[in-house]
């Protein structure tokens, strides 16, 4: 099973899961806010919970630009991008989820801290990853992704589309009508 694969299997787990999806709704409509594990320069990440099938999920938010519909489609390039660069990586989240609640795009990945079993250190110096350490176990993951590609696995007209308003989404692998997770 290829990445996008195993990450549209965990999809479905999540979404036959009413208590995490309604975490995760009422995180996005603001009216009961996700602990927030992470800060980046654009997202911040809260846990959202486990699957029953113990893995952790986190909700990535992009701070800097979800906050207007017009933005809405730039922010799911840029997911998008991070879940396509995933696909590269070994040391990635272990699933990569695009979604839409009200049409706002959220990311869901794997919560690497495990549920706070793990303390993430980070590397910096524009590091794309992180040391999670319990005890004297000590793991590197991936978790800064999606700023490598330009384009975010789209076209050249991709920036121009967004711009005048007229970028479909459902052109994204991420975000197709059948990958994505609607709220």
């Amino acid at each position: 099973m290829d990445y996008f694969e195993k990450s549209q299997a965990v999809k479905e787990e999540i979404k036959a899961d009413s208590n995490l999806v309604s975490l995760i709704a009422n995180h996005i409509n603001g009216n009961a806010p996700l602990e927030k594990i992470g800060r980046g320069t654009m997202n911040v990440v809260y846990r959202v919970g486990q699957t029953d099938s113990g893995l952790w999920v986190a909700l990535r938010e992009n701070v800097v630009w979800g906050k207007k519909p017009e933005q809405y489609p730039a922010v799911a390039c840029v997911y998008n991008s991070y879940c396509l660069e995933a696909e590269r990586l070994p040391d990635a989240p272990a699933f990569c989820i695009g979604g839409t609640c009200n049409e706002k795009p959220f990311l869901l990945v794997e919560d690497v801290t495990e549920g706070d079993a793990y303390t993430p250190q980070h590397i910096g110096g524009g590091e794309k990853r992180v040391h999670l350490v319990k005890g004297n176990n000590i793991r590197t993951r991936a978790v800064d992704l999606g700023n490598d590609d330009p384009h975010h696995g789209v076209d050249d007209d991709t920036d121009f589309e967004i711009i005048m308003g007229t970028f479909d989404i459902t052109r994204l692998k991420y975000f197709s009508l059948d990958a994505r997770l609607r709220l």
